[in-house]
């Protein structure tokens, strides 16, 4: 592969020619940052290590990924060559998968809706046909992603037509997510490194951090980053590993203390009941909890009245409202408690979330101390069972004409940069910096910005958008959101907007994204992005300069 320099003018002439890069590699960023690496290769040099080390590391990551592999096996040329391991398994797929083109377009679309159940069976049908593999990608991925460990293992074991090399590369990424650590080990260090090095490099680091070892994973990341120093994902997480946080002091959980934790909930008395369980667990620093029922007609009432007569220190108070009055609402109700008046901050927890980290308060009040001026404090939130998909990290905004409009006639001037929607948890956001939103299934807001900024609108009511468009009101005032992922919850269900599944709920979601639209100019928009975009390349090249002095060594 082409190595990249490892100064920081390599990174600077990177991110004048592709401004995206530096939101990060997840989601799907990489497939639009290849995308437009590719168009700007012919006229700026410096993008083409990039684009060579980010196609290899995607297809690394995803080799049964029908829009990769052709790209793959495009690197080989002239100026650089693939190892031949690697040349020679990748040729030996495209045989069965040579391009989008060679699937069956209506298979393709029922595999994603098909239940779980049918996925194995469907796909060993049609095991011989073009484009087979990518179909088994899909399978696996879906059935893995369900933690349906057994079944997407024994997908792997008799479909025919995976070169060799490729079937261990999967499994190893099967064990990864359901094994235990020291015995998902073994699996890793079989895949290839000719083929596979830098998922390998990184799975193996990922491993000796989870057990323990820290200054050994340390020096892994460090070598693998030295190998692709341009991926933001990695560069940032090695580089709170470098110089972590501060953690929370007495000042801190003080502070916490003093604050509240609001949760408003309708209709979810089960899972409720265990993300109230879950959060008594926690370090709470004698924070007053206060519930709001939004008019349940369920065993709510129930338990939250058990919750309150068992929390420790009598420091749970619930508020009863006869109808459901809505997310923004019901949020607007609590922050206009007297009570709340004088508090440093309040948090904002969903009723089916699970914070991981005991401390989690006092840590989000640690990084609101040390980023007094934002205005709000995020966290990093996945599924709540493995293998951990992502469903909210960092948020940040593309530019105004940078996305095609979703509905013809409107001109839309949000679009959200999707940087983590359905990764697996494997460290790549865990770190810490600023952007302009952090989802509202768990966040913090000081009372300094609810004076400022105002409450959340209720004309996004019953919800969606309600915490988008604060946040971007806040940006607009000069309060950017801060996130940090040394915070995680896990979210017992699905984000939202992946709860849109009949045509009244999209219409309610698109009806919303109408209205975010409309509340913000196209003028104010690019305010907020170039605000943004000037805060994070200042961040990002800051740590790489770091990260250079760390464990560079100038090419």
């Amino acid at each position: 592969m082409l190595p990249f320099p490892l100064k920081l003018a390599s990174f600077a002439a990177l991110d004048a020619a592709l401004p995206t890069w530096k939101l990060g590699m997840g989601g799907s960023q990489s497939q639009n940052l290849i995308h437009l690496a590719s168009e700007q290769v012919a006229g700026d040099s410096n993008v083409l290590p990039f684009l060579v080390g980010l196609v290899d590391w995607s297809w690394q990551r995803a080799p049964l990924d029908i829009t990769l592999i052709g790209p793959y096996l495009a690197l080989d040329g002239a100026a650089f060559q693939l190892p031949p391991p690697a040349r020679v398994t990748a040729r030996a797929l495209h045989k069965f998968m040579p391009g989008p083109e060679s699937v069956d377009t209506e298979f393709w679309e029922e595999l994603y809706d098909m239940p779980e159940q049918e996925l194995r069976a469907a796909v060993q049908k049609r095991s011989r046909e073009i484009g087979a593999p990518a179909y088994c990608g899909i399978a696996f991925n879906r059935l893995l992603d369900a933690g349906a460990w057994d079944e997407s293992r024994a997908l792997l074991a008799d479909f025919p037509g995976l070169p060799a090399p490729v079937r261990t590369r999967l499994e190893a990424e099967w064990a990864f997510h359901a094994l235990p650590p020291a015995e998902s080990r073994p699996y890793v260090e079989a895949v290839e490194p000719a083929i596979f090095g830098r998922w390998r490099a990184h799975c193996l680091a990922r491993l000796t951090q989870t057990e323990g070892g820290a200054d050994e994973a340390m020096a892994a990341y460090a070598a693998l980053w030295r190998e692709i120093p341009w991926h933001t994902n990695l560069a940032l997480m090695l580089h709170d590993l470098l110089s972590p946080p501060p953690p929370p002091n007495a000042d801190d959980r003080e502070a916490a203390g003093r604050s509240a934790i609001l949760l408003y909930s309708w209709n979810k008395a089960d899972v409720l009941d265990t993300a109230l369980s879950l959060l008594k667990e926690t370090d709470l620093y004698g924070a007053r909890v206060i519930a709001l029922d939004n008019g349940s007609t369920d065993a709510t009432p129930q338990v939250l009245a058990r919750h309150r007569d068992s929390w420790p220190g009598g420091r749970f108070r619930i508020e009863t409202l006869p109808v459901n009055i809505g997310a923004p609402a019901a949020r607007n109700w609590l922050l206009s408690m007297p009570e709340l008046a004088d508090v440093p901050a309040v948090a904002f927890l969903d009723d089916d979330a699970l914070p991981e980290n005991d401390a989690w308060l006092a840590t989000l009040m640690a990084a609101l101390r040390q980023h007094p001026d934002v205005s709000a404090v995020g966290c990093r939130v996945t599924n709540h069972t493995p293998p951990y998909i992502c469903q909210a990290a960092d948020i940040h905004l593309h530019g105004t004409d940078a996305c095609p409009a979703q509905f013809p006639d409107l001109e839309e001037n949000i679009h959200p940069a999707d940087n983590c929607l359905s990764e697996r948890e494997m460290g790549l956001f865990e770190y810490s910096r600023s952007c302009c939103h952090v989802t509202g299934c768990c966040h913090l807001i000081p009372r300094e910005s609810l004076d400022a900024v105002g409450f959340f609108d209720i004309r996004f009511n019953p919800s969606q958008f309600d915490d988008l468009e604060r946040d971007l009101r806040s940006c607009a005032a000069g309060r950017p959101a801060f996130y940090t992922g040394h915070v995680a919850v896990r979210h017992m269900q699905h984000s939202s907007l992946a709860q849109a599944d009949d045509p009244a709920k999209s219409a309610h979601i698109h009806g919303n994204k109408i209205k975010l639209d409309g509340l913000f100019s196209k003028d104010s928009v690019k305010a907020i992005v170039r605000a943004n975009q000037q805060a994070v390349r200042s961040d990002l090249l800051a740590k790489l300069g770091r990260l250079i002095s760390a464990f560079g060594v100038d090419s």
